[in-house]
């Protein structure tokens, strides 16, 4: 595969980055055809993890969304997905925090916090992964 450079930095918002190509590749060991490699398998299972998400968070079961949410948060930041990492994790944190609820199921700042959380990462989710398939694109030409 000839070595091409993506873009280095893809849609800043609030300061975080939506694609941050540098640190995806140093994740990738500098290598874009291992990079490539990642991104499509996190194009590949990604909407999975995004729907157990939903069903955890839609079953109020906060154990479930922030193990799900976790693993979001750290496949997106091996591939530079900055800000859903960054919502991933206010996610899982949200979650986490509702696990010590005396009463868990109880509908409250956290849930609201998880609800808000996961439909930001919907849309995160699929800007991520239209930038992905592009940076992809303009490696392999």
């Amino acid at each position: 595969m000839p070595e091409r450079h993506a873009q280095p930095i893809r849609n800043v918002e609030n300061g975080v980055l939506a694609l941050d190509y540098p640190v995806g590749l140093e994740s990738a060991g500098g290598i874009p055809a291992q990079y490539v490699t990642l991104s499509r398998l996190f194009i590949l299972h990604a909407p999975q993890s995004m729907r157990s998400l939903e069903l955890a968070v839609a079953a109020r079961c906060a154990d479930a969304a922030a193990r799900c949410a976790h693993s979001l948060q750290g496949a997106a930041a091996a591939i530079g997905g900055q800000r859903l990492a960054s919502t991933a994790h206010r996610l899982t944190e949200a979650a986490r925090l509702q696990l010590n609820r005396i009463e868990p199921n109880q509908i409250g700042p956290d849930w609201t916090e998880i609800d808000v959380a996961r439909d930001q990462l919907h849309g995160e989710l699929q800007e991520l992964i239209e930038l992905l398939r592009q940076t992809i694109q303009t490696l392999q030409t």
